[in-house]
């Protein structure tokens, strides 16, 4: 399953919290680990984490794109790393 969102990415919407995120793996780390949401001061920002839990407990994968980064997680592991290709906003690949 594919979902895309060609909004600003995650790394822009979460530096509007927390300036000092250095890179797009960095702010997918951050969306996929801690409770923290571009909407602040709204109490949002645990959606990510809950869909991490899933895939590792279905073991399914999941390849998450946004900027140069990719945050790939599978049932054993999560992994961010930095591609040549920028994406705007978000690609989705969940293997199931």
């Amino acid at each position: 399953m594919v979902i895309a969102d060609r909004g600003q990415g995650v790394l822009t919407t979460l530096r509007q919290v927390r300036p000092s995120i250095a890179d797009d793996c960095e702010a997918l780390t951050v969306a996929f680990t801690e409770t923290l949401s571009g909407r602040a001061p709204e109490k949002r920002g645990n959606g990510l984490k809950l869909v991490a839990k899933i895939v590792r407990e279905k073991n399914w994968r999941l390849d998450y794109y946004s900027g140069r980064g990719i945050y790939s997680i599978d049932a054993h592991t999560s992994v961010c790393k930095i591609d040549k290709e920028i994406q705007k906003g978000v690609i989705a690949v969940l293997s199931f």
